[in-house]
């Protein structure tokens, strides 16, 4: 599985990385398209993400997609999700951002108190139809959020089953 932004995978990288013997590839994903473009600095990084996913797809690669949590993009994943779905991304794994490099003297890192809310937000997420998001080993761990949203390997999260209160 290879890593990449999109930024610089013109049409023919993508035949390029395409054409190379592998199952997926993942492309970082951070927010819609304000929040993205803001946290790398680059105008148009967003479509470019986009536009690789698509691109790959179209090369007939499984494409995933990486999104980090914190505060910038986490009020944006409702919105996110069928955007990379319409792009044609096939998986979508959150996890936490950690603080390092920029995020290190940055306010992005979740506090403990938003933790429960986006476990929540997650769990929604984790019901709507098509794309959902799965956990990373950062997320969610021991909590009623890790059985809906940490599927066994190369499974889609599972909807919750409901109870006869509806959740």
């Amino acid at each position: 599985d290879r890593v990449t932004s999109g930024s610089g995978l013109p049409d023919d990288g993508a035949a390029e990385l395409a054409a190379i013997p592998r199952d997926s590839g993942t492309v970082s994903v951070d927010g819609t398209e304000s929040v993205h473009d803001g946290q790398r600095r680059v105008p148009g990084a967003f479509r470019r993400a986009l536009d690789a996913i698509t691109s790959l797809r179209n090369r007939g690669m499984a494409v995933g997609v990486g999104t980090q949590l914190n505060t910038l993009t986490v009020p944006t994943l409702r919105d996110l999700a069928p955007q990379l779905e319409a792009a044609g991304a096939l998986a979508w794994q959150v996890q936490h951002t950690l603080p390092t490099g920029r995020a290190r003297q940055s306010d992005l890192t979740l506090t403990p108190a938003q933790t429960p809310p986006l476990h929540r937000l997650l769990r929604d997420l984790a019901e709507r139809p098509g794309l959902r998001p799965s956990l990373t080993d950062n997320v969610g761990y021991l909590t009623p959020a890790d059985v809906y949203l940490r599927p066994p390997p190369g499974r889609q999260p599972a909807a919750p089953a409901r109870t006869r209160a509806g959740k």
